[in-house]
C-alpha cells in the first residue's frame, strides 16, 4: 500500500484482488464502511486524492493471530497539504478475518491525532 500511495498510480481492483475477495466487508468505527472490492478500491483512491501523504508505519505496534482472526494495532502518518505539512497520526486497532488466505472482513477503530511539526 505504501508504494501505491507514494506513486502516481491509482489503486486497482486487480491489485486488491490478490488480498481481498469480491465480497470484502469493511467496518470502520462501528459502521459498515464499504462492501465489495470495487467500493474498497474507490475508498482508497479517494483517500489518496485527499491526502498529500499517507504511510502505514511498519512493523505494526502489535499483531496477534487467533484462529482465522488477526488482531492489530498500528499507526498511520499523513498530512493533507504538501505546502504546509501538519503531521496527523492515526491510531488504528481492530482485526481482520481470513478465509482462504484473503481478508474477508476488516473491523477497525481509527482515531486521528494532530501533532506539532
Amino acid at each position: 500500500m505504501n508504494k501505491v500511495y507514494a506513486s502516481e498510480q491509482d489503486f486497482t481492483e486487480e491489485g486488491f484482488s490478490q488480498f481481498l475477495p469480491d465480497d470484502i466487508l469493511f467496518i470502520v468505527n462501528g459502521k459498515e464502511s464499504e462492501h465489495g472490492i470495487a467500493a474498497v478500491t474507490e475508498r482508497y483512491n479517494k483517500l489518496k486524492a485527499r491526502k498529500a501523504h499517507l504511510e502505514v508505519i511498519l512493523p505494526f505496534q502489535e499483531e496477534v493471530r487467533v484462529g482465522n482472526k488477526v488482531f492489530t494495532y498500528y499507526l498511520n502518518h499523513g498530512w493533507m497539504d504538501s505546502e504546509k505539512p501538519e503531521l496527523i497520526v492515526t491510531h488504528v486497532a481492530g482485526y481482520i478475518e481470513l478465509n482462504r488466505n484473503k481478508i474477508n472482513l476488516l473491523n477497525f477503530i481509527s482515531v486521528d491525532v494532530e501533532t506539532q511539526t
